[in-house]
């Protein structure tokens, strides 16, 4: 029987996946800090581990588990800006799970296929002004200091778990997801400023990708069951491409569409719509002025930093790979 352990298996992404993996007959190891969701009681396929990834005594608690298991899901990670938040509970926490996964394969033959969630956030995104198309062969960001502390600790997460799929002979499934919504009538940082009795919506024609999280997780589960990456197959060096895929939704909608079907609160709140090109032009006079802060020491905060701000509101396409059906 297939069985996999699923790290943040409490969040929005992570009860889902526990949820198909039931659903498709897999034994499930349910990694949590302290919360056990209550839909769980009773049920018998999930093994419940309570376990602080950002904590050293995690370790030997988890090998036991990780010794019995076919596939990791590492879906932990900090939804946050936070400097410190990151390096506990995104960089700490996979550096635990990795050193136990290592301790656990030293006493079995079979290696666990380790399926890392990460964001499509670490890919680069400048270039040209118009239309961006980025699919799983394209840059990571090569200066990710520069971006929001969020993308820089998922390019560092990716750094980590690539090293360790090359030394431990591991087979690694990086799993870029896009924007996720636990509701599709939900408004999403990509689609501008919520500026209190105000919206500001930045490139209202541009398109725009959502996904809801059930869909995210039925194709990712469906991605451990029929995907390249099994236990005990060798690991392709130096192609994190060939190891990648992007979770998106297909096709795509535009902001302006999406605003539409906002709740009705939203609705009622004026919007200032701001063209791409004149939001660019704004953001070149931003980049000089926070190069000067910068030679000042003045910090600016990570979500304002020009790099970012381009990432997030610059209209962008992500692809899957060929391999990989279209979501709707």
């Amino acid at each position: 029987m297939t069985s996999v352990l699923i790290t943040g298996a409490s969040g929005n992404l992570g009860k889902c996946l526990v949820r198909d993996c039931m659903r498709a007959g897999l034994k499930v190891f349910a990694v949590v800090r302290s919360t056990v969701p209550d839909e769980w009681a009773g049920d018998t396929d999930i093994t419940v581990i309570k376990a602080d990834l950002s904590d050293a005594s995690c370790i030997e608690a988890l090998v036991p588990h990780l010794a019995k298991t076919s596939h990791i899901i590492h879906a932990a990670s900090a939804m946050s800006n936070n400097v410190e938040t990151l390096k506990k509970d995104t960089r700490r926490a996979t550096e635990n799970l990795l050193t136990a996964t290592t301790k656990a394969i030293e006493h079995v033959s079979l290696k666990p296929g380790f399926f890392l969630i990460s964001s499509v956030a670490v890919y680069d995104h400048r270039g040209a002004s118009g239309l961006l198309t980025v699919d799983p062969s394209s840059a990571v960001d090569p200066e990710p200091a520069r971006r929001g502390h969020y993308a820089r600790f998922k390019c560092l997460q990716e750094e980590q778990c690539a090293a360790f799929s090359q030394q431990a002979g591991v087979p690694l499934r990086i799993v870029r997801v896009g924007i996720l919504t636990q509701s599709s009538l939900a408004w999403v940082s990509r689609m501008g400023f919520r500026a209190g009795a105000f919206n500001i919506l930045i490139g209202a024609n541009d398109p725009i990708q959502v996904l809801s999280v059930d869909t995210a997780a039925q194709q990712i589960i469906a991605d451990i069951q029929s995907g390249p990456t099994q236990p005990n197959s060798a690991p392709e060096a130096h192609d994190l491409a060939a190891r990648t895929v992007n979770i998106v939704a297909h096709p795509p909608t535009t902001k302006a569409k999406l605003h539409a079907q906002l709740p009705h609160q939203d609705q009622e709140k004026p919007t200032l719509t701001v063209s791409w090109p004149v939001f660019r032009a704004c953001l070149s006079v931003w980049s000089a002025l926070a190069g000067v802060l910068l030679v000042l020491s003045i910090n600016i905060p990570g979500s304002l930093r020009p790099a970012e701000l381009n990432a997030r509101f610059r209209p962008v396409i992500y692809k899957t790979t060929a391999s990989h059906r279209d979501l709707v």
